[in-house]
């Protein structure tokens, strides 16, 4: 089969060329963008594609509490549990973890400026926004099951938190050119 995707993005199974990729592969690149929209950084480094890829399949994803050190414990338990090795270990997919995202910002004793939602919860909602344009955008270049005319990837270009403590941009890249 053709592997389909961005590299960073790539679920393990997808890397190893996997027939049976299913929702949790989804979870998976969404874990990754979550890690990224938090940290400014991908939970695995490479200096090429290959060395991505081999470090996607081997290596755990850089603790993001290294990079976060006050990210809440319970964002933390879920990010990492999107970036399982197994996919049977992930959330089966985004209606799970959405759930297990509105439990964490029960535990989450940070709050935004002016005792809104916590910091990283708007992060991840800009996440789960990102995941819907993709998936709207692909699916309109599908059509009824039909080869996409277009490549779709949501990529965080930049993200600027503010002393105040809220996002003021978040730039998501959708590329256009074929698939092929």
């Amino acid at each position: 089969g053709e592997a389909l995707g961005t590299p960073r993005y790539m679920s393990p199974e997808q890397v190893r060329g996997t027939k049976r990729v299913d929702a949790r592969s989804d979870v998976w690149s969404l874990g990754v963008t979550l890690y990224e929209l938090l940290t400014g950084a991908l939970p695995f480094e490479g200096r090429s594609a290959p060395a991505v890829a081999a470090s996607i399949v081997a290596d755990p994803p850089i603790p993001i509490r290294e990079r976060l050190p006050e990210l809440p414990e319970a964002v933390e338990r879920v990010v990492r549990r999107c970036l399982a090795k197994d996919p049977s270990a992930r959330f089966r997919n985004a209606v799970e973890l959405a759930s297990a995202l509105d439990e964490a910002e029960a535990d989450a004793p940070a709050r935004a400026a002016g005792g809104g939602r916590p910091i990283w919860r708007w992060l991840a909602i800009a996440a789960l926004a990102a995941l819907v344009v993709s998936f709207s955008a692909w699916r309109l270049g599908t059509g009824s099951g039909e080869k996409a005319g277009a490549a779709v990837a949501v990529t965080p270009s930049a993200l600027v938190a503010p002393p105040s403590g809220t996002v003021s941009q978040v730039e998501l890249a959708l590329p256009r050119g074929p698939l092929s």
